[in-house]
């Protein structure tokens, strides 16, 4: 966890200015002003998605105390609500300036400074938010725990710890303490998984809040289900095995937990906020699943490796077997003893895998096809996949948790490839011409954008024809 530290310093005349950066401060509690803060909040949001230079305060009169430096009650109140809203993460500081009041100074606008000019401010948030849109376009009419599970192995699947980020201590702003790194660069540190986490939450109104501890120089999530109040580490859920992140492998030990039980895992503090008291999912069964919940065609699956089954969760602790998996994994000469298959989903499918091949599993009539069957070497099996956007990442290596796997990737979907039947022909061109001319089709707008303007339009037809008609370059590389 990084923390933002505070420094005030004072102009002359009438005018002060305060340089906050968002921060963890160890004192003695503050009297909050009397404000409207759910207005002040929408105040100081509307300002800041809009990179303004100065956002005025002053219509709410709020008291400054230049005596009280960093610990002044209306420097801490705009502090928290300016360092509060996840998708507002390109603040690195700001300053605050107040007009002298009777006989004491009201704080009227601050000035915060941007990591980045404001057009690729902008331009980031907009693709964090677009990226956390699609992580939660088809829970729409899930109940507020089976969202947060879905987010939880979502994130924790798609995301990989920033060893290097953490190592050399990220200066503020950095990409990594953000909702960009985890959705868009899906590199993060725990306040990256801390804050996509809760954004994509806010989005089902689901009540949560961050936990912090300076002992343990970490952040997580404490969120609200059915009115009682949770852990929920997506973090530490993601572990690193060897210094390495593991594809596919997902915790549930940090999900849903009483302060007792999240003491139990990697929390073993005294400094942060012990509130959630109910041991309900404390011993739940997914306690033991190490691979993802993937959520398809209204229905839940995972891995339970311990059983070597693929398993539909049908509610509460019961779920029924839909698959049996092999428990030894090729070792050359040998083998090892387990099943280590993990799983993934593409909006399609649900995609497997055994030491050798990879699989789709169609929900529809319990049908396994092949996706693909990798060339490996004799001693050498796949431990792990994941999927993310039109691409499926396999680790392949020579025992389960080596120091050194290999990272392949095949293409799920190609660009182009409109009406999703794996290659790129004329029926696509024709597709998209029919979409171009307001026809009711059916087509996957995410492939077409072929020139990543950010829009489908007559210049994609025109590429793609011509890419066809094999133009060859540049026409080939929008398809490489």
């Amino acid at each position: 966890m990084r923390k933002r530290l505070l420094s005030v310093t004072a102009a002359l005349v009438l005018t002060l200015t305060t340089v906050l950066s968002g921060f963890l401060v160890e004192a003695a509690p503050v009297v909050i002003p009397e404000v409207d803060q759910a207005r002040l909040a929408e105040v100081l949001y509307e300002g800041l998605i809009s990179c303004e230079e100065t956002i005025s305060v002053s219509e709410f009169n709020i008291p400054y105390d230049p005596a009280m430096g960093a610990n002044d009650a209306g420097a801490v109140l705009l502090n928290e609500i300016v360092f509060s809203f996840d998708d507002v993460f390109y603040i690195e500081s700001f300053q605050m300036s107040a007009r002298g009041s009777g006989s004491g100074y009201i704080i009227s606008s601050i000035m915060p400074t941007y990591t980045d000019t404001s057009e690729n401010c902008v331009a980031k948030r907009t693709a964090a938010i677009q990226a956390a849109n699609e992580m939660i376009a088809d829970l729409g009419e899930l109940t507020d725990l089976q969202v947060a599970l879905v987010l939880h192995d979502r994130l924790a699947q798609t995301v990989e710890y920033d060893m290097e980020s953490a190592a050399n201590n990220a200066p503020v702003g950095s990409d990594c303490y953000t909702m960009y790194g985890a959705l868009v660069n899906h590199l993060a540190v725990c306040e990256g998984y801390t804050a996509a986490y809760a954004y994509m939450l806010d989005q089902f109104d689901i009540a949560n809040r961050k936990c912090r501890s300076v002992a343990l120089n970490h952040v997580w999530n404490i969120i609200t289900i059915g009115g009682t109040e949770y852990h929920v580490d997506v973090t530490h859920d993601d572990p690193m095995v060897n210094g390495l992140d593991r594809l596919g492998l997902v915790w549930h030990k940090n999900f849903l937990r009483s302060s007792a039980g999240i003491y139990s895992t990697t929390h073993a503090a005294n400094d942060y906020d012990a509130t959630p008291d109910d041991t309900t999912y404390d011993s739940y069964f997914w306690q033991d699943i190490d691979s993802a919940f993937q959520y398809l065609d209204g229905s839940f699956y995972y891995i339970d490796n311990h059983a070597a089954q693929l398993r539909r969760w049908t509610g509460g602790e019961s779920s029924e077997t839909m698959l049996a998996l092999p428990d030894r994994w090729n070792a050359g000469a040998g083998y090892y003893s387990g099943c280590y298959a993990k799983l993934a989903a593409d909006g399609k499918t649900l995609i497997y895998h055994d030491d050798a091949t990879i699989y789709r599993y169609h929900t529809a009539d319990g049908e396994t096809t092949v996706l693909c069957t990798p060339e490996l070497e004799d001693d050498s099996a796949i431990y792990g996949l994941r999927v993310r956007g039109r691409e499926l990442d396999y680790a392949v290596d020579t025992n389960p948790y080596g120091a050194g796997p290999i990272v392949k990737t095949y293409i799920l979907r190609r660009i182009a490839d409109g009406n999703g039947d794996g290659d790129v022909t004329d029926a696509d061109r024709m597709l998209l011409s029919r979409y171009l001319a307001d026809w009711d089709v059916e087509i996957d707008l995410s492939l077409m954008d072929i020139n990543g303007d950010g829009a489908v339009t007559a210049i994609d037809r025109a590429i793609l024809a011509r890419y066809l008609a094999q133009w060859g370059e540049p026409y080939n590389s929008y398809f490489d």
